[in-house]
C-alpha cells in the first residue's frame, strides 16, 4: 500500500471503527454484555439488534438514535460505563481488531500522517482501541456529564453520517490539515458524506450499498 506525502500542510488518516479497525460490531457486543449480566431482556436485546441490522445497510435515523440512548443514560454514573467499556474491550473488542488495520495505522504514522478514529461509537469504547494502536486522536459521540453523573444529553452532535463532516472539519481547521488530500477509511454507505470530503476514499469490508457505490467511482476497496 502507497501513499502520497507530497503536501505542505498535514495530512490526515480517519479510520471508522465498526467492521473497519475491529472486525464486527462494537455496539452489538456492548449490547450482549449487557444481556449478560441482566440490564436488558432478550426480547430488548433482539429488538435492538434488528436496530443495529439497519443500520448496516443505512435504513435507520442513527443520529437520533443516540440521542435517545444518551437519555437512557440519564442519572448513571461514568466511571461505571468506563469500567463496562474497558472490560468489554478486554475480552470481547481487542481480540477482533484486524492485523490489517493495524498495519494500515502504522504505514501512516511512519509516514507522518495525523491518524484519527472516527466513529459514531461513544469515546468509551473509542478510546482503549485508541491507546492499544497509539491513535492520539479519537472524534466520536460524546456524551454530556456532570460531576460523575450523565445529563442524557449530548456533548456536541452526534458523530454519524453529516455528524462526522462536522467534527472532521473542526479537526482539521484545529490542527492545519487539508482535508481534502486526506484519508478515510469506512465499511458504512453511512458515511457517505465523509468519504466525499476527503480526497482519499477507502472502502473497507463495504456494505453491500457502499460496495456498489465504491464500484460505480472507482474508489479503492480493501479488505480487512
Amino acid at each position: 500500500m502507497t501513499f502520497d506525502v507530497n503536501h505542505t500542510r498535514k495530512i490526515a488518516a480517519f479510520f471508522d471503527l465498526d467492521r473497519t479497525i475491529v472486525r464486527g460490531n462494537t455496539g452489538a457486543l456492548y449490547l450482549r454484555d449487557l444481556h449478560r449480566d441482566g440490564h436488558i431482556s432478550l426480547v430488548r436485546l433482539l429488538q435492538l439488534s434488528w436496530v443495529l441490522l439497519r443500520y448496516k445497510f443505512a435504513m435507520v435515523d442513527m443520529a437520533s438514535l443516540l440521542g435517545r440512548g444518551a437519555k437512557m443514560l440519564e442519572g448513571t454514573s461514568e466511571a461505571e460505563l468506563r469500567a463496562r467499556c474497558h472490560a468489554l474491550f478486554e475480552s470481547k473488542i481487542r481480540p477482533l481488531v484486524s492485523h490489517a488495520a493495524i498495519e494500515a495505522v502504522k504505514e501512516h504514522q511512519r509516514l507522518g500522517h495525523i491518524v484519527v478514529l472516527l466513529t459514531a461509537q461513544s469515546s468509551y469504547i473509542a478510546e482503549p482501541v485508541c491507546e492499544m494502536l497509539d491513535i492520539q486522536y479519537a472524534l466520536c459521540t460524546r456524551l454530556e456529564a456532570k460531576e460523575g453523573v450523565f445529563t442524557g444529553r449530548l456533548d456536541g452532535p452526534a458523530c454519524y453520517g453529516e455528524g462526522k463532516c462536522i467534527w472532521a472539519r473542526q479537526f482539521a481547521d484545529t490542527h492545519d490539515i487539508n482535508i481534502s488530500s486526506s484519508y478515510f477509511y469506512t465499511d458504512s454507505f453511512s458515511d457517505l458524506p465523509m468519504l466525499e470530503l476527503v480526497g482519499e476514499k477507502r472502502a473497507v469490508n463495504p456494505d453491500p450499498r457502499l460496495s456498489l457505490e465504491a464500484i460505480r467511482r472507482g474508489w479503492t476497496v480493501l479488505r480487512f
